[in-house]
């Protein structure tokens, strides 16, 4: 399986550096702002930044 902390290293593949932290972005979804407006500030889409979202719930 995948280690519990990921190499900062290297990014795992299909997964694009955007600027912040999935900890970041479960904070704004928080906050009141939906996946739309969240992803439109990012160079990804809704789906993208939900999966980060329910990623960083963990």
């Amino acid at each position: 399986g995948t280690p519990a902390t990921p190499n900062p290293g290297r990014a795992p593949r299909n997964r694009r550096d955007i600027g912040t932290t999935d900890t970041e972005l479960l904070t704004r979804h928080t906050n009141g702002e939906s996946y739309r407006e969240i992803a439109a500030t990012l160079p990804i889409g809704p789906t993208a930044v939900r999966a980060r979202i329910l990623n960083a719930r963990t």
